[in-house]
This record gives C-alpha cells, structure tokens and sequence, in this order.
C-alpha cells in the first residue's frame, strides 16, 4: 500500500501504540495516538490505519474519536494477516463498483452483458426486454452501435476512462461536504477511495468518495 495507504510498518505501529496506551486507560484517543506515534506515522495514515483496525473488529470507536482496544494480544503476523485481507477486498469492491458502472453505461442487451460477465453456457445477443433493447442506443442518440461487444482492451479503457471521470468532482481536506443521511461535514483528510470527515457535533465518520460531494 503505497501514497496515503499506510504501510505494513505504519499498521503495526499504530497497533501497537494502542496497545501501549490502552494497557493504561479504556480508550485512547485519536489526538493523543497522533501524539505518541510521532512523525512516524502522518496523520492521514493513522486515521486509514484505525479504519481498517475498526473494519476488522480489533478496535471499537467511540465518540469523539476515542479508540478502544477489543484484541490486545495480535500477533504481528496476524496483524499482516489482516492488512492484506483488508488491501485485496478493497481492490475487488472497487472492481466490481467499476463493472457495475460500465453495465450501467452500456448501450448492449444488458441480459447479455450479465451473461457473458458471469461466463454462462447462454447464448443469446438481444432479450428482447431491456431498456437497451427496447429503446436501442442508436434510437436514441442517432448514432451507428458497434457491431459487437467491445474486446477486452476495449472494455479496459472504458474502465479507465470511467475512472477519469469519476475523479473529475473530487473534494479536497476542508472542503464542506454533503453526505447521504447525515447532512454536511468537514472533510478531515483523504486516503484513495475513503473520505473522513467530522460531523458538527464532533464525531468521525468514513465514507467512499463516490457519497460524497461538495456541499452547495
């Protein structure tokens, strides 16, 4: 994990600077685990840090960022352990976010599509049913399909470029937000695909980039 995803190092520290601190107290907060890890661990990276600990049920978070301990005893290669599950399942949700989003703007059956994404024995290139095939792409936009489906290296850089365009109305830290549920908030930092932010009455809260947008 590179850029602002924190390293295996950067985990371990984290965890471990917990376990110091809670060996003392309940919960450790999340200004006071900044203070004790020093410039070891920049500050993006130890909020990443603590979600992914959160995520896997080695830490609870309570109100105003206050951190406590549920697994004191992890051993370093369970530590590891859970860094790479949590790394592989990211980059799979986001695949699959992207996938969806290339099923959303195709102009093909979209039966088809899902047949042929899911790799059945089916056959068969028009339902008959869909939005696509009752309401054609080329109807539409007054515009000639393509013959088939795109290739592979067609397919990836549709992908690339749904990408592009999804970074196009990226927030930046400090930016007010609005957030599905629970109105505006401050972005705090950013760390790839997850947005941190702090609600008015204190509290931290993670969300993927694509919930968020720029408040008014």
């Amino acid at each position: 994990m590179g850029g602002r995803y924190p390293s295996l190092d950067d985990i371990l520290n984290i965890y471990h600077a917990l376990q110091q601190m809670c060996s003392q107290h309940k919960s450790a907060s999340h200004s006071d685990l900044q203070q004790t890890l020093g410039d070891a661990v920049s500050k993006n990276k130890v909020r990443v840090g603590l979600n992914l600990l959160k995520d896997e049920g080695v830490i609870r978070e309570h109100r105003g960022a206050k951190f406590e301990l549920l697994k004191h005893n992890l051993e370093d290669t369970e530590i590891t352990r859970i860094a790479e599950a949590y790394t592989e399942r990211g980059m799979s949700d986001r695949e699959k976010l992207e996938r969806m989003m290339l099923y959303a703007q195709s102009g093909f059956c979209r039966w088809n599509v899902l047949t042929k994404y899911f790799e059945t024995d089916e056959e068969l290139e028009k339902c008959g049913t869909c939005d696509n095939c009752v309401n054609p792409l080329a109807e539409r936009l007054d515009v000639e399909p393509p013959k088939s489906r795109p290739s592979k290296a067609e397919e990836e850089e549709l992908l690339r470029q749904i990408k592009t365009r999804s970074g196009d109305h990226k927030v930046e830290v400090g930016d007010l937000v609005k957030l599905p549920k629970s109105g505006e908030a401050q972005v705090e930092s950013i760390s790839g695909d997850n947005v941190d932010v702090v609600l008015p009455d204190g509290e931290h809260k993670t969300f993927k980039a694509e919930f968020v947008e720029k408040a008014g």
